[in-house]
């Protein structure tokens, strides 16, 4: 009897110790180039939005 309630109980520490190390084992690596992308992409986007004006002008 307590043989089976040992065992269920390392069991059950072991599923614990699994998720644990499933949710914080492997953490994602950060894109630093993909923000810095968007960042010079808004930039682009913030300086043809307010210099449109003179663009269209030249343009035509």
């Amino acid at each position: 009897m307590v043989e089976k309630i040992c065992v269920k109980f390392v069991n059950i520490l072991n599923l614990i110790r699994l998720e644990f190390k499933r949710k914080f084992g492997k953490q994602k690596e950060k894109k630093s180039l993909k923000g810095l992308f968007l960042v010079i992409l808004l930039v682009m986007v913030l300086y043809l939005w307010f210099n449109a004006d003179s663009l269209i002008k030249s343009i035509f």
